[in-house]
């Protein structure tokens, strides 16, 4: 009995290996992490001025978004306004550090700044249908995030840049 649980445990060990070696075959890594509570602490902020937008059509609230975006794309998160909100939040609820791998989530910045400046453009040129949809497809990939970690640009990113 012992010796089957010992070879149970290497089997696994075999397979965790294999599976993480399949991993990096398919699927591109960096050796860069990301806090994945601050990615959904910034998801929940951005869903807020999303749904505040929705309701006001101030730009003000879409330019946030877009600075955010904008300065972690340049890597300057220093200056991202809610990353700062999202980091003191995390700081105050004692919330824990959940690291993961950041190029799926690079991908998935690109995707909310790209959403971001069509908003801006259909915004500024009166495209009011389309900027109900392009916002409720935004909102729609922030709520996942924000709610039960399920991050679409990510998945996306799996799918075309998979081997």
């Amino acid at each position: 009995m012992i010796n089957g649980i010992i070879y149970k445990e290497e089997k696994k060990q075999e397979f965790n290996t294999l599976s993480f070696f399949l991993m990096i075959y398919s699927c591109p890594i960096s050796l860069n992490r990301s806090d994945s509570t601050i990615a959904r602490l910034n998801a929940f902020y951005i869903t807020i001025l999303l749904i505040v937008f929705f309701f006001t059509q101030t730009l003000f609230f879409l330019t946030v978004i877009l600075l955010e975006y904008f300065f972690k794309i340049k890597n300057c998160g220093q200056f991202a306004p809610i990353s700062a909100l999202s980091l003191l939040t995390q700081k105050i609820f004692k919330l824990p550090k959940k690291l993961i791998d950041d190029e799926p989530k690079k991908f998935a910045r690109y995707l909310g700044f790209a959403m971001s400046i069509v908003l801006l453009i259909f915004s500024l040129n009166n495209l009011f249908l389309g900027v109900i949809i392009i916002n409720i497809i935004f909102l729609f990939c922030t709520t996942l995030e924000a709610s039960i970690d399920y991050c679409i640009g990510c998945k996306f990113y799996s799918l075309l840049f998979s081997k």
